[in-house]
């Protein structure tokens, strides 16, 4: 599909039929602004068109981000979705805000994929490559969770200070919100373009995270197309079991085990090929599938558990 390479970009659309303009043959009043994207190509041969969504006046040309396809199953013509970079519109609501034109098309919305990104570890030269795909998904004024519990909490200022310094990487006008102890529940993901779930003690964070219902609230965050980061330990907790990392972290009086099981009950192992033998074990004993991540190494699935992508050489699957 060429549309497809347009998702999520920020892209400019020149508008030939502006909000509150008539069809030149079919005489139907365009109930949003409708554009195409200069040098393009689309499915028929000519330039690609767009719905610009979230602006309630006429307008000549738009730049913003495209959020999603309408992919016609009857026609070669599919439209890109652009809204002003970071707003959220439902499937509801661009079907809502389109029918008075595709209610005559067969069709389906695709999204972009990415939903869950998880890091071997290491530190910003590590997993510059997986940062990167991971900022580009969001947007330049993004809210982002930061969730640094898998820490002891004496560390909670360096460890804000270290995820500061990666955001301002990529987005210089990010905001950045903490997720500990103090605030947990006046925090919720929704509110949120990303959720970053930092590194430290496995044991530790997933107490975190089960004590407070947040695995509740990051299993819907995914549902409704939010983006999940886990470093390490966060990285460990998405999967099915966490006892993967028993051979690095100390489970103290942590008793929980049980991870958030995002990955279709595949665990997941970081700094491969760190503890080797001990993870074969692990994999072979309990029958578990796991994802075997090397620090400078990546991997994103899509919001079903699904594998969409790898970073790097020498991550393993066990099966």
């Amino acid at each position: 599909m060429l549309a497809k390479q347009y998702l999520n970009k920020i892209i400019n659309v020149k508008m030939d039929r502006p909000l509150g303009s008539k069809h030149p043959k079919h005489g139907f009043i365009y109930e949003t602004n409708y554009g195409f994207i200069p040098n393009t190509i689309s499915g028929d041969g000519k330039e690609l068109d767009a719905y610009v969504l979230g602006i309630n006046k006429p307008m000549d040309e738009f730049t913003g981000r495209c959020i999603a396809i309408i992919h016609r199953t009857d026609d070669d013509d599919d439209k890109l979705i652009v809204v002003p970079d970071g707003t959220k519109i439902t499937d509801e609501e661009i079907e809502s805000l389109t029918a008075y034109q595709e209610k005559w098309f067969k069709h389906i919305i695709i999204r972009n994929s990415f939903a869950i990104f998880l890091a071997g570890g290491g530190g910003y030269e590590d997993s510059a490559e997986l940062d990167k795909q991971f900022f580009e998904n969001i947007p330049e004024n993004a809210k982002i969770l930061y969730c640094p519990a898998a820490m002891s909490s004496d560390r909670y200022p360096s460890a804000l200070e270290w995820f500061s310094g990666l955001v301002r990487r990529y987005h210089n006008t990010a905001i950045i919100d903490m997720l500990i102890e103090e605030n947990v529940k006046s925090r919720n993901p929704d509110d949120y373009n990303a959720v970053f779930i930092g590194g430290g003690n496995t044991y530790k964070l997933l107490d975190f995270i089960i004590k407070n219902e947040l695995d509740k609230k990051l299993k819907k965050y995914i549902s409704n197309d939010g983006l999940i980061y886990g470093g390490s330990a966060g990285a460990i907790i998405l999967g099915k079991n966490i006892n993967t990392a028993s051979a690095e972290d100390e489970s103290g009086c942590y008793t929980n085990t049980d991870g958030l099981n995002l990955l279709n009950d595949a665990c997941v192992a970081c700094h491969w090929p760190k503890h080797e033998d001990y993870i074969r074990n692990f994999a072979i004993e309990n029958k578990f599938k796991t994802y075997c991540i090397p620090e400078n190494c990546g991997m994103i699935f899509d919001k079903t558990g699904d594998l969409v992508k790898t970073i790097g050489n020498g991550i393993e699957v066990l099966n």
